[in-house]
């Protein structure tokens, strides 16, 4: 079967309307039969707004026969049902296979754009009393203690810690490109301790002790004694050029939380040595 030549729109990208920014289909020899209708069918479906039905065809076409238009014509189907982050791959994918492509800064363009779209987080803490930290920033709960947090943040993973006088819990929330998420947070009853330790999503969670060392746990609530305590958090040791020297605060209704800004990934060993890092840090005093 011959495919349909297919209208090639080279006006820039409107979000606002979600306008569709389709490639033309090459020649019917190009692709196997088989790919060519599944093809046509997308096309047909994406123009009559079936646009699931259009992504779920465009992947069969290009599983039968791989070529860059597809992967470019599924970029828009998927930019156009907000998943942005899928369409940002086959974006890239398309850039990928067609590395010499007439519309490339066009298209790099539209993947910053998108790239640069914001997700909104909602938290949900049932504690009106709870302390709420996004990436170690605190928050300011409004009047109504029943108004959840809503925060627009750029997409991806972000730490979320909740602690009230007796208990904590820490997650991982992601927000996803031009879409909205909630996070609940429902604590136990206790959790004790009197430091807070917390990071990125390169720190793990982990308890550390050794020897004349007081043990720590990362990404929970323990307890040490007031006063400087030297702290390691690196998976070894020696990847941690010095300890982080925290001062725990004294008293019986305070925490000392921590945040600990570790890398996203951690030094390699290069010519038998591995290079150490510094970890940037700031703690607070949080009284209840």
């Amino acid at each position: 079967m011959r495919l349909a030549a297919l209208l090639l729109l080279t006006s820039s990208l409107a979000f606002a309307d979600d306008k569709p920014v389709r490639k033309v289909v090459p020649p019917a020899d190009k692709l196997a039969a088989a790919a060519g209708e599944a093809f046509a069918k997308a096309k047909e479906a994406d123009e009559a707004g079936k646009l699931d039905e259009a992504e779920r065809l465009y992947r069969k076409a290009f599983a039968i026969a791989p070529h860059p238009f597809c992967q470019y014509n599924l970029a828009d189907v998927l930019r156009r049902r907000n998943h942005i982050s899928s369409a940002i791959s086959a974006y890239k994918k398309y850039l990928e296979m067609e590395p010499t492509a007439a519309d490339r800064k066009h298209v790099e363009k539209i993947v910053t754009d998108l790239e640069a779209m914001p997700g909104t987080i909602i938290i949900e803490v049932e504690e009106s009393d709870a302390l709420v930290f996004v990436d170690g920033q605190p928050l300011q709960r409004s009047k109504d203690p029943k108004n959840p947090f809503v925060l627009q943040l750029p997409a991806g993973p972000h730490t979320v810690d909740v602690i009230t006088a007796i208990s904590y819990d820490n997650e991982t929330c992601n927000a996803d490109h031009n879409s909205k998420r909630t996070c609940r947070f429902r604590l136990r009853p206790r959790v004790d301790g009197n430091v807070v330790i917390s990071g990125p999503r390169s720190m793990s969670r982990m308890s550390k002790g050794h020897s004349g060392r007081p043990t720590i746990h990362t990404k929970g609530r323990f307890t040490l004694d007031p006063g400087k305590q030297p702290v390691f958090v690196a998976p070894s040791d020696n990847m941690q050029c010095k300890p982080v020297e925290i001062d725990v605060a004294k008293g019986d209704t305070v925490v000392t939380y921590v945040w600990i800004e570790t890398p996203e990934k951690w030094p390699q060993y290069t010519a038998g040595k591995r290079p150490c890092v510094d970890l940037p840090y700031k703690q607070r005093v949080l009284r209840f």
